[in-house]
């Protein structure tokens, strides 16, 4: 999964799980700068909805402002992703179960295929072993 882009997380997520498209497009990040002077807020669509600042962070300079964006960026996005994470647990969940009932069927029709040609071996075994 893409760590940077909401939207495309969303869009990979949907070949397997077509639910999840819907619930990253509802989904909202929120992140900080480390001295909370910063924040932006990101959409579903992986775009910047919101940059707030505390007015005294522009008497700063250019380059420190810089790095306080991209770090609260950075943490809106690692939110919008784990809030991803948390409303596609189910689905993930569920597709995980629905794969291990199949795995099991499949472990169980091979073991039956496995008797049945064990059987059919020793049968043979068996007559060969009578006709000499």
């Amino acid at each position: 999964m893409n760590d940077r882009y909401p939207a495309e997380a969303g869009h990979t997520m949907q070949s397997v799980f077509p639910e999840s498209r819907e619930l990253a497009a509802q989904l909202v990040g929120q992140g900080f700068s480390g001295d909370r002077s910063v924040r932006v807020t990101i959409g579903g669509d992986g775009l910047v909805e919101l940059v707030d600042m505390d007015p005294r962070v522009m008497r700063r300079g250019s380059e420190e402002l810089a790095e306080l964006a991209a770090e609260a960026l950075r943490n809106a996005q690692e939110d919008w992703f784990r809030r991803f994470a948390q409303a596609t647990a189910p689905l993930r969940e569920e597709r995980a179960r629905d794969i291990q009932e199949r795995l099991r069927k499949s472990l169980e029709q091979n073991a039956q295929m496995y008797a049945y040609r064990t059987r059919e071996i020793q049968e043979t075994l068996a007559k060969l072993s009578q006709d000499r």
